[in-house]
């Protein structure tokens, strides 16, 4: 058992039998903590997509269901397919293990890992599921999957999925944000590791040295992000843009009306339109190459690429000319996010969809920018553009509120980068 959890010493776990259809071996491997109790095990499996919550119907999955056992303060039931949920046999709840609805994990398959909560039960005897938005996370089915193709063949067949589970980790039992199941998956990973390197407590240490190095590393996840074959998106008039190193990003608003999102499937049409129109205005009203921007967020917080080539330069840590800021070395090195809407006079316009789905993308991009520094590398167009002489992101920016949308994204990035405080 290798990869990511390499660092973990297996000889320390306690082997359980547990024989359920699914699982490596029939065992799991348990480790206690000073008081005795199991507070982390580990289980190599296979895995079949999940695509329960609201959205989905039994067109598409036959075993669909509108509710899940996990759910928001609200009452809310969880969405597979934005939600990084994990479906466990209910045995698993039972003694010693104690592993409960809403107890945070890490799923990991072929390196990639993504922290999940537990959102339902599965049958007694088999293993589980994983959320069709875990699946899409994990690599476990191709990106660009349908979500019908991804219920019916994007199982995994083999043992390869390797989770770590957290029993007891959320006594509320209901459900969080992505980012703070991040967070908070994260510090369980600290406290269970540090004791392995004679640590009573999380270690105050240099997190880019982390016991499990893939797994803290990797708190910080890609976002899911739709590329220009999902939009449909014209080729550009150019066979490849110029590339640079990354330095930034331009936060922009399109300006368009502020319409109300849109569930699943309604949603992604609805945002697959909107590039599609922009690409069209760019290229054939303005005479652009292509759409000006490189990543696009619609009203639902769907995330798309924009400019032909940003995705493939984004690996490697690079921007692709585009034409969003008004100016030469923003154009360049910086990328443009343009966020659907109009929020020149009312910056509460903006969607909790889209603060959550342009702070993840924001978060990742600046792990590929060496000693990328928030309060500088993150402004609004009007802030980067010669003469101050567009309003561009309304008031996103705004000079007369302490804090607007620009600056706690700012806030929010650079605690992103820190890594969570440990919580007692």
């Amino acid at each position: 058992m290798g990869g990511a959890f390499a660092g973990i010493p297996l000889d320390q776990a306690i082997p359980i039998a547990m024989p359920l259809k699914g699982m490596k071996d029939g065992v799991i491997r348990a480790f206690k903590n000073a008081s005795g109790k199991i507070d982390a095990f580990i289980i190599v499996t296979d895995a079949d997509v999940d695509t329960d919550g609201p959205g989905g119907s039994r067109d598409i999955d036959p075993f669909y269901l509108e509710g899940t056992s996990l759910v928001f303060p609200n009452g809310q039931p969880c969405n597979s397919r934005k939600f990084p949920g994990v479906v466990r046999s209910a045995r698993l709840q039972s003694r010693p293990l104690g592993l409960h609805i809403g107890d945070f994990a890490y799923i990991c398959y072929r390196g990639k890992i993504v922290p999940c909560q537990i959102y339902d039960q599965g049958e007694d005897d088999k293993i589980g599921e994983i959320s069709f938005y875990a699946a899409q996370q994990a690599g476990t089915i191709p990106e660009h999957m349908s979500e019908r193709d991804a219920a019916r063949r994007g199982n995994i067949d083999a043992l390869e999925l390797v989770t770590l589970c957290f029993p007891g980790s959320n006594p509320s039992r209901r459900a969080v944000s992505n980012e703070e199941i991040a967070a908070r998956a994260k510090n369980c990973l600290i406290a269970f590791t540090s004791r392995f390197s004679g640590q009573g407590q999380p270690p105050q240490r240099d997190l880019s040295r982390p016991f499990i190095p893939n797994l803290v590393a990797s708190a910080v996840q890609k976002p899911m992000i739709f590329p220009r074959s999902a939009w449909g998106a014209l080729e550009s008039k150019i066979s490849e843009f110029p590339r640079e190193s990354a330095q930034g990003m331009v936060i922009h608003n399109t300006e368009d009306a502020n319409r109300q999102p849109q569930e699943g499937d309604e949603e992604l049409k609805a945002a697959f339109r909107l590039s599609r129109q922009i690409q069209h205005s760019h290229m054939f009203q303005r005479g652009w190459s292509d759409i000006g921007q490189h990543f696009t967020v619609s009203r639902g917080g769907i995330i798309m690429e924009g400019r032909a080539g940003t995705l493939d330069a984004a690996r490697q840590r690079m921007v692709v000319q585009g034409a969003h800021a008004g100016s030469s070395l923003h154009n360049r090195r910086w990328w443009g996010i343009e966020i659907e809407g109009d929020f020149r006079k009312n910056p509460d316009a903006i969607t909790p969809q889209q603060v959550a789905a342009v702070q993840r993308l924001c978060t990742w991009l600046s792990t590929l920018i060496e000693g990328f520094n928030a309060a500088e590398n993150i402004k609004g167009h009007r802030e980067v553009k010669p003469g101050n002489s567009t309003d561009c992101p309304g008031k996103l920016i705004d000079q007369n509120q302490q804090r607007d949308f620009c600056t706690d994204l700012r806030v929010a990035v650079s605690d992103a980068q820190k890594g969570p405080t440990r919580v007692a």
